[in-house]
């Protein structure tokens, strides 16, 4: 789930700076990158009596997404 995550954002901001930019540079490459660490869902891990449980947490939002 964090890499198509993170695939989806860095894909969709790199079309994003193409288009803006159209040429190819540090930037073009390097915001994307950026952009997409920082936002992209982070994996959380939590123990539990009856083992791990697995899910997401965004800058965004308080609650993890368990799945």
């Amino acid at each position: 789930m964090y890499s198509i995550s993170f695939l989806v954002l860095f894909m969709g901001t790199f079309f994003i700076t193409k288009a803006i930019t159209n040429k190819t540079s540090v930037f073009t490459t390097m915001l994307p990158i950026i952009v997409a660490v920082v936002v992209a869902p982070k994996p959380h891990v939590a123990q539990y009596q009856s083992g791990k449980r697995y899910g997401l947490k965004w800058i965004f939002k308080k609650d993890v997404w368990w799945f």
